[in-house]
């Protein structure tokens, strides 16, 4: 992990969730911690989103008033090795079998709400740096 902001700067990462203070807040705390960020509210805006920012990571609220994440998690893992976010799942959803179901799903971590904002960046910085070994690899 690492704790140098011009390093974490270039980490780009959409923020998808339907909750507008769940959007700010974690938008606030990882700009502060050096990343660049973009929020939308919608399953489809998320979409939408990702052909015009290439975001390293996606942050995804699994229920949408649009569409559901799973099927974003769907149309996201379409797209060609090394044009894909990593995803996280960030949700209220934490019934047990939920993790493993998102996971299945194709998400690459999962974060149960509320979401703490410490883990939250050492799981991105995590991701992020075991992703770039596997474009490496591929």
């Amino acid at each position: 992990m690492t704790d140098d902001p011009v390093m974490k700067s270039q980490k780009s990462i959409l923020i998808a969730d339907a909750s507008r203070s769940n959007r700010v807040m974690l938008r606030k705390w990882l700009e502060r911690s050096g990343y660049h960020c973009q929020t939308v509210e919608t399953g489809q805006q998320a979409l939408d989103a990702l052909r015009e920012f290439p975001a390293q990571v996606l942050l995804l609220d699994m229920k949408f008033p649009d569409i559901e994440g799973w099927h974003v998690i769907r149309m996201v893992k379409r797209q060609p090795l090394g044009h894909r976010p990593l995803i996280i799942a960030v949700t209220a959803c934490a019934m047990p079998g939920d993790e493993a179901r998102f996971l299945n799903w194709g998400c690459d971590a999962y974060l149960a709400k509320p979401v703490d904002l410490h883990r939250l960046t050492q799981v991105i910085d995590e991701l992020v740096v075991s992703g770039d070994l596997r474009s490496l690899i591929a």
